[in-house]
């Protein structure tokens, strides 16, 4: 009969299902019970595994957050970093399409200071995108850094006076189990707005 398993292909199915149904349930759970943590009107689920917050202020205009997972000293591990730029008066009111033309404007610039610390570097085209209600920008990259395969996304979002980038980067050309699960953190995000 068309379109019907054989016992054997059944059972292994089932079995292949079984243990994908399982696993997803293991990150979910993990995802739910994740620290939340709050940077200027962002909540985001820190996913498990990523320690932190380690802080930077290096000016009165800048702000960074950062989790990583522990790793071995020297090398590159996943990372999830949020950074805020304090801009020098609030932005005029603006359509979507003015918006998406600023974040990537603000958003181009980062990546381009990412470029210059990358060799063999590429990046995608920049989408639109929501994050909570807020519309952002995002772009993923490839590059080399000290000799090791690095790969990330970026994201950009204005909040009142300030652009928040968003990234999550680890080493590979792909993102690995503990990157994907920092890119589902950043597309899950919400927004006090």
């Amino acid at each position: 009969m068309a379109g019907t398993m054989s016992p054997d292909k059944s059972t292994a199915f089932m079995r292949v299902m079984r243990r994908g149904l399982i696993l997803v349930m293991i990150c979910f759970a993990g995802y739910a019970n994740a620290e939340s943590f709050q940077f200027h009107g962002l909540t985001i689920a820190i996913p498990p595994g990523f320690d932190g917050p380690i802080e930077s202020r290096p000016n009165a205009y800048a702000e960074s957050v950062g989790f990583a997972v522990p790793g071995t000293a020297g090398v590159p591990t996943n990372t999830l970093q949020m950074t805020r730029l304090q801009l020098p008066g609030t932005p005029p009111a603006m359509s979507d399409d003015e918006r998406f033309q600023f974040l990537s404007m603000q958003l181009t610039k980062m990546m381009k200071a990412l470029e210059n610390r990358r060799t063999a570097y590429s990046q995608t085209a920049f989408e639109k995108v929501k994050l909570g209600k807020l519309l952002a920008v995002r772009s993923g990259w490839t590059g080399m850094a000290q000799g090791i395969q690095m790969n990330g996304v970026f994201y950009c979002v204005l909040i009142d006076s300030g652009v928040i980038f968003l990234q999550a980067s680890g080493p590979g050309d792909k993102p690995d189990a503990h990157q994907a699960l920092a890119i589902s953190a950043l597309n899950a995000l919400k927004d006090a707005g």
